[in-house]
């Protein structure tokens, strides 16, 4: 891959005499693939921003002995810098938005199986953020946050209502009447879907695989009032 080419040409200029950065670059790059496959978005925002901050800073000199690689890096880094947060363990409007860019860049890798998985965890983050909760990473709170969400969604399709928690219900009414979006409807939508990826098609009613693709690509649609929300409370 590029990351390799990256560390050949470091070699090769390192046996002329000429010390360079792309070796850095190329563990970077290796390092946010990795956690991009394992829909890791903490470490993906961080890696994102520090390979940005490598890219940026050595960049006229790559243009001096490895101008092929220059262009190629910069779009790297631009794509890069739309998910690059450093704070990425912080609850944050930022966080959220750049992870919502993560969701979007794993789309446009073709990457369905973590969009769809970390698209889930974020309506997750999204809750806790409007809870004006501070930590990301917090297990307790968002399990308390999934079972909320699960029984608002269970509470739109069964005739025994579920205890749905008095801070969840006032959630929802707001973006029902804000944006007339049910939240209750997008958590049963993404938990099929994300359930149905998980258990790798291993059921007689799996999805076939072009309706993960096609439901997958709406995910970032799907999410754009939560966004939208989020952008408001910046």
């Amino acid at each position: 891959g590029f990351a390799q080419k990256l560390r050949e040409t470091h070699r090769s200029l390192g046996r002329q005499g000429i010390r360079t950065s792309l070796s850095e670059i190329a563990g970077k790059l290796e390092a946010l693939s990795l956690a991009v496959s394992l829909a890791r978005p903490c470490e993906s925002l961080k890696t994102a921003c520090e390979t940005v901050s490598v890219i940026n800073k050595v960049v006229d000199d790559v243009s001096k002995w490895a101008k092929p690689f220059t262009h190629i890096l910069e779009m790297i880094g631009d794509e890069m810098s739309h998910f690059s947060y450093a704070n990425s363990e912080e609850l944050t409007a930022q966080n959220l938005l750049a992870q919502f860019e993560l969701i979007k860049y794993m789309l446009s890798k073709k990457r369905y199986m973590q969009a769809v998985t970390l698209a889930r965890e974020w309506i997750v983050s999204w809750v806790l953020f409007k809870k004006k909760e501070k930590v990301l990473r917090d297990r307790g709170k968002r399990e308390e946050a999934e079972k909320a969400l699960g029984a608002l969604a269970a509470s739109k399709r069964e005739r025994d209502k579920p205890n749905v928690p008095d801070w969840m219900t006032a959630i929802n009414a707001e973006l029902l009447k804000k944006s007339n979006f049910d939240l209750g409807v997008l958590w049963n939508n993404i938990s099929l879907l994300r359930n149905d990826v998980d258990h790798c098609g291993m059921r007689k009613d799996a999805f076939s695989i072009n309706r993960i693709v096609r439901r997958a690509a709406n995910l970032s649609q799907d999410l754009e009032v939560l966004v939208r929300d989020v952008e408001s409370a910046m």
